[in-house]
């Protein structure tokens, strides 16, 4: 990441908190992103969320059958995500996730990156937390879709396979 987003640290959601799902397209959205990421996932082991927000994508990964955690700075986005996934959030920051090194089959980052303060270090954790063939599944925003809709749409999954705690050579931002 480069420029003036660069040096500021990641973005809390904690003020919208009580609106969040209702500004990006509720629960109905959350399932459509699932769908998307389920065919991309390993069938077993645990899913990572990175800035699980209010659990709206968590949720319905988990109501598939998956082992889904999520992480999110947010303790008032938390507060909602643990009402989709009880027991199964924690706060903390995705450039120092607080999980072991090792036991995640797969990373997913749902509209995130752009929100981290480094992204660099955001895959190197990625990297130490995945097991060997572990996955990193990216959506980012379709910047030329946010407008005055407040979110864009699904624009494009990049799956990244992670080996050897190392992020792949041809990973973003790498």
């Amino acid at each position: 990441m480069t420029g003036p987003a660069a040096h500021r640290g990641s973005v809390s959601f904690d003020r919208m908190a009580d609106r969040y799902d209702d500004t990006r397209g509720g629960e109905a959205r959350g399932a459509e992103t699932a769908r998307a990421l389920l065919p991309h996932l390993p069938t077993r082991g645990l899913v990572l969320e990175l800035g699980v927000g209010t659990a709206l994508v968590a949720g319905a990964l988990a109501a598939t059958g998956r082992d889904v955690v999520g992480v999110d700075l947010s303790p008032r986005m938390l507060d909602h995500a643990a009402r989709r996934i009880p027991g199964r959030v924690v706060v903390g920051d995705v450039e120092r996730l607080p999980v072991a090194d090792g036991c995640v089959a797969a990373c997913v980052a749902v509209h995130v990156l752009h929100l981290v303060g480094d992204q660099r270090a955001v895959l190197a954790e990625v990297a130490r937390v995945l097991q060997p063939g572990g996955r990193l599944l990216v959506v980012v925003v379709d910047v030329d879709d946010v407008g005055g809709r407040g979110v864009g749409r699904l624009h494009r999954r990049v799956p990244i396979a992670v080996r050897g705690g190392a992020p792949h050579p041809g990973s973003p931002g790498v």
